[in-house]
């Protein structure tokens, strides 16, 4: 076994090598070979890995449906840091896959920058996961009184207890009704009675 550190223009990297053999294929001694897989390890790592920024900390990355705000029915979230990390140098950034997960759907005026409203997963090759980045809104959004008291009577209309109310007043009108006719023709007939009487 050999466990070893290299450093080289700023990375660092470890290797630990399990049972290597000390004979080739056919049997001839060798002599150490773990020694010769560490360095190929090292060459590999710093020949093939490089420190990457994958997403930027003002980069657009998502969207969130704000309510009550007057002119804006969104606000862009961001990054609330750079993300970076060790990579293949190879490895183009825009094939990243980044996965965004949002705190909820929608919310309600007022948006105050730079508030967490949910988190970016970035991955390599669908399961791979690399890391996470919160996700904060880019800009602050006012509530407009006019839209916030628009939607309570929205709500009050929609409510269980407006209905019932509706529903009662419905009833007592066509009650009201119904007792107006029978009033109605109650009044004819004692008329025609009377009608009736005189002659």
């Amino acid at each position: 076994m050999l466990a070893a550190v290299a450093r080289d223009g700023g990375y660092e990297y470890m290797a630990v090598v399990l049972k290597d053999p000390d004979t080739d294929d056919e049997g001839n001694f060798k002599g150490l070979l773990h020694y010769k897989d560490v360095q190929t390890l090292f060459d590999w790592a710093f020949d093939d890995f490089a420190y990457k920024t994958l997403l930027s900390k003002n980069e657009p990355t998502g969207k969130l449906t704000v309510n009550l705000a007057w002119n804006q029915d969104a606000v862009v979230l961001v990054p609330e840091k750079d993300f970076a990390t060790v990579v293949d140098k190879n490895l183009p950034v825009d094939t990243i896959i980044r996965k965004v997960i949002l705190n909820e759907e929608s919310v309600d005026a007022p948006v105050t920058k730079g508030s967490v409203y949910g988190k970016v997963e970035l991955y390599i090759n669908v399961d791979q996961k690399l890391g996470e980045v919160n996700l904060i809104a880019s800009e602050s959004l006012d509530r407009s009184q006019v839209l916030a008291v628009w939607g309570e009577v929205q709500q009050f209309l929609k409510s269980p207890w407006f209905i019932a109310g509706v529903a009662l007043l419905v009833l007592l009108l066509v009650g009201y009704i119904i007792l107006n006719v029978v009033h109605n023709r109650r009044r004819r007939r004692k008329k025609m009675k009377r009608v009736k009487k005189y002659k």
